[in-house]
């Protein structure tokens, strides 16, 4: 849809860079706090978290397995807490 309605891409774009930035700000917030780790890249992490749950939305749908989405979203726990102190 985005690439054949350039206003559906513009609106779409919008949300994601809102989410991205919200997500960085929690993360910051945290590794202020030192629940995670000092070096974390929070913009990384947070484009990382969004990118994660829209795959893990779409996989959902497709697969319809819930067992495609506990081991997907185990991957990403442990990814998270292997950034945490």
């Amino acid at each position: 849809m985005p690439s054949i309605d350039p206003e559906f891409q513009k609106k779409a774009k919008e949300l994601l860079s809102n989410w991205i930035q919200n997500t960085k700000t929690f993360l910051y917030i945290a590794r202020k706090k030192k629940i995670i780790k000092p070096n974390t890249d929070t913009f990384k992490l947070a484009e990382f978290i969004v990118t994660f749950q829209e795959a893990t939305f779409a996989m959902d749908k497709v697969m319809n397995d819930r067992n495609v989405y506990d081991s997907l979203y185990c991957s990403f726990r442990d990814h998270l807490r292997s950034l945490c102190h």
